[in-house]
């Protein structure tokens, strides 16, 4: 063990040991004074032993170890009265049991005199250890003194009042000065003059009205003087000050009447000291016990404060406006939040009629609320008022009677929650039409795909008839632009699959400067203006087909504006923002302009300033959210009768752009033909399908949905090059077919055809996950040619296309 560790526990007996002697020479020096004849005329320790409160306070402050030494300071006292062996062995048991049991009992509580019950506990321990004391002490001098009955019986009693009263006046102050103590009443820090001038005060009317007096002390009873000070402390004093007042006067009484004189002296000194102590323990009881209520009133007061000043933060700090009313509706409170919402000042509005807050339509409403309102209910208003900009603010009140009358008024500023619910609704609907355009688009497509595919093998065969040619050429312009419509639709509900490239917006304004010249008619002019891009050529990565649809949409959009005619400006150029390049294209018109009051709802789905003729109310909403997907942006400047420039800024891409163009001849795929298993539970258009393959040399094998195509398949035969399938099939799905059909022939080449949004799949038991290439519906025959022989180019197939017999 370290020298630290053996030196500590010395440490602590060895104060311990001085701390006791000390306490016992104390206990030993107090209690032989009082019980000496001299200079009393009744030794006035049978009345108030100062020691019994002494050795209560030194076991309550520092443990009950400290008890042996209580024992031998009260047998030596009984010693040197001239007490006999036994007797000083029943006195020293006795007092320390009595200064045991008093700790035991007040320690229980919390804190020392802090309440009436307190008070009543502490009364309770000075009389239980005093029985304890005085019963082993009697018992202690019967055994060695030759007394009467009536006599120890005396004794007794006397012993009881002198013990309890000693442990009421001296060892009440010394439990206040203790940690549980100093959390009663008030502290005195600051109140040092009042503590001296309580006490100089309460010394000089003690020696006053006990001491002796110039003529018959019966002739002045004036030992309730003391009764002014010792309430002051009460009132104003910490606990160990109303204590040790206490003790000041009823130990000037007592020892003033043990001396023979005082106005409580009757002539004989032992019924006198009986009047001393009846009134000592009542002057005790009745401060203390008003300390008691006073210390807790002072804390209700403290934390009633507390919670007040709690209350206050809440109430201030809230973003709901609060408005406390009294009976009539006057404002009698209000907080900071309220003031931009009433768009007052909380301190002008006191003593105001609340209803004078509001717009005049909007305060009988609030009065008839008010009137009818029932204590304890709550009710719900709202109202809209105008804003310190004029925009509208719309305000929503939770209004609550109290019992009293009073009214408390929670108001919120609900305007960017009825916005957001605005904007949910639109989502809602947006939604909903999307769910619908998803459930039509499949079907729509597989038509589509059968219109065209009739219309191109028509095509094919009425090249040399102009006028047959020209009416399926039509018939095929009309399906596409019905698949475009389609795909706006899809793509404004955030439903389209994009197929994203680099594409050169240079390259795709001018293939398509001869269509914005028609759309914008002969009254408007078209002006391309080229500026040089020093930081590379105006490239992006999305789908052109979008690219072109936002282009289209704004130039459209340009031209409604100016229906007197005017000038459209189209400009490209690549800026750097920040640490990026990036793609700027300008559209500018020189029309009307827009208003203020529309700004804000331009890009808005379904909002729309042209007539209910010729509106829809999702041009510039689907630009929007084409630019969006592509990590860009749409803006725009305008001003009245200037006209309007509308800006999309796209990321600069990398790479080279796609080369769009003519696809090669399909007689040059000729030889890439090979066997192909189709799945697809349209009839009619499974028929085009394998016509229009056949008939380039394809051997294909048609079934309608996925259980008879997995019977075709037989696990190690090798008997078709290409799975052709619908994604959604009446039982299995197409991925699903193509897993099974792939286990049995790892060399398949699968190609999945689809109508569907193909972000759109999850609730028809179809994950993106298990799709590989997918040729989206409608689609022209050659295109459905070009993607069959691109995907047996990947998967190794050269073969020449093998008997059809086989196949059948």
């Amino acid at each position: 063990m370290s020298g630290a560790t053996v030196g500590r526990p010395a440490a602590a007996p060895s104060r311990g040991l001085v701390l006791g002697v000390a306490a016992c020479l104390v206990y030993l020096v107090v209690g032989l004074a009082v019980l000496v004849d001299e200079p009393w005329s009744v030794p006035v320790g049978r009345f108030v032993y100062p020691s019994a409160g002494l050795a209560f306070g030194l076991l309550y402050l520092f443990g009950y170890r400290m008890w042996p030494f209580v024992a031998i300071a009260a047998g030596g006292v009984t010693a040197f009265t001239d007490g006999g062996f036994v007797f000083v062995l029943a006195t020293a048991a006795g007092n320390a049991a009595e200064a045991l049991i008093g700790v035991a009992i007040v320690r229980r509580g919390a804190r020392v005199l802090a309440d009436l019950r307190d008070v009543g506990v502490f009364a309770l321990a000075g009389l239980v250890g005093a029985l304890a004391s005085a019963t082993l002490g009697t018992a202690g001098m019967a055994a060695s003194l030759d007394l009467t009955t009536p006599v120890l019986l005396r004794v007794w009693w006397m012993w009881i009042l002198g013990h309890s009263l000693g442990m009421l006046l001296f060892g009440a102050p010394v439990a206040a000065l203790s940690r549980a103590g100093r959390a009663c009443g008030v502290s005195a820090r600051d109140r040092k003059a009042e503590v001296a001038v309580m006490l100089g005060g309460l010394t000089f009317v003690s020696l006053i009205v006990f001491g002796p007096l110039p003529s018959d002390s019966g002739a002045y009873p004036l030992q309730f003087l003391g009764f002014p000070f010792l309430i002051w402390a009460a009132l104003r004093l910490h606990l160990v000050w109303v204590c040790v007042a206490n003790m000041v006067l009823s130990t000037s009484a007592l020892a003033w009447t043990a001396y023979g004189t005082g106005p409580f002296y009757q002539g004989e000194v032992g019924g006198s000291l009986i009047y001393v102590y009846v009134f000592s323990l009542v002057s005790w009881i009745m401060t203390v016990t008003l300390s008691a209520v006073m210390s807790g009133r002072r804390d209700s007061d403290v934390a009633m404060a507390s919670r007040e000043a709690a209350y206050q933060a809440v109430v201030q700090q809230a973003a709901e406006g609060i408005f406390v009313l009294d009976e009539q509706g006057r404002v009698v409170e209000a907080n900071a939040a309220a003031e931009p919402m009433m768009g007052c000042s909380a301190d002008a509005v006191e003593g105001l009629l609340f209803t004078s807050l509001l717009e005049r339509g909007d305060r009988k409403p609030f009065a008839q609320l008010l009137h009818e309102l029932e204590p304890g209910s709550t009710d719900l208003i709202a109202w809209d008022r105008a804003g310190d900009d004029g925009a509208p603010v719309s305000l929503e009140a939770a209004v609550k009677r109290l019992a009293d009358g009073g009214v408390h008024v929670f108001i919120r500023d609900v305007t960017k929650a009825r916005e957001l619910q605005r904007r949910l609704d639109r989502s809602q609907r947006m939604e909903a039409v999307g769910i619908l355009a998803g459930g039509v688009a499949h079907d729509f497509n597989n038509l589509l795909t059968v219109i065209m595919g009739h219309a191109g093998r028509g095509l094919e065969s009425a090249r040399r008839d102009p006028e047959v040619t020209r009416h399926l050429e039509g018939i095929l312009r009309a399906a596409e632009r019905s698949s475009d419509l389609t795909n706006q639709l899809l793509t404004f509900t955030r439903r389209s699959p994009t197929r994203a490239v680099v594409v050169d917006v240079d390259g795709v304004l001018d293939d398509s400067e001869d269509m914005m010249r028609r759309v914008l008619g002969e009254g408007i002019g078209y002006l391309r203006a080229r500026t040089g891009n020093r930081h590379g050529r105006p490239v992006v990565r999305m789908d052109p087909v979008q690219l072109e649809q936002v282009l289209l949409n704004l130039v459209l959009n340009a031209r409604d504006a100016m229906p007197q005619g005017g000038q459209v400006t189209v400009a490209t150029r690549v800026r750097s923002r920040g640490d990026a390049d990036w793609v700027v294209i300008e559209v500018k018109d020189s029309g009307h302009g827009i208003a203020d009051d529309v700004r804000p709802h331009v890009f808005e789905p379904f909002f729309s300033t042209k007539s209910e003729l010729s509106r829809t109310g999702l041009g510039l909403a689907v630009c929007s959210r084409i630019v969006e997907a592509a990590d860009g942006v749409i803006e725009f400047e305008s001003e009245l009768g200037r006209g309007t420039t509308f800006r999309v800024v796209l990321p600069l891409a990398q790479g080279e752009p796609e080369v769009t163009g003519a696809t090669p001849a399909e007689d040059e795929r000729r030889t890439r033909a090979a066997s192909v298993l189709l799945v697809e539970d349209e009839a009619e258009l499974r028929a085009l399908i394998s016509e229009a393959l056949e008939a380039r040399g394809y051997l294909v094998t048609s079934v309608p949905d996925g259980e008879a195509a997995i019977q075709l398949v037989k696990p190690g035969e090798r008997r078709f090059d290409v799975v052709l399938t619908d994604v959604v099939l009446p039982g299995k799905t197409g991925p699903r077919v193509a897993k099974t059909l792939k286990r049995r022939d790892p060399d398949l080449v699968v190609l999945f055809m689809s109508g569907y949004d193909l972000t759109d799949l999850g609730g028809r038991g179809v994950s993106s996950r298990d799709l590989g290439e997918v040729i989206r519906k409608p689609f022209t025959i050659p295109a459905l040619v070009k993607a069959v022989a691109e995907a047996l180019e990947r998967g190794g197939q050269g073969q020449e296309p093998a008997s059809s017999a086989q196949h059948r």
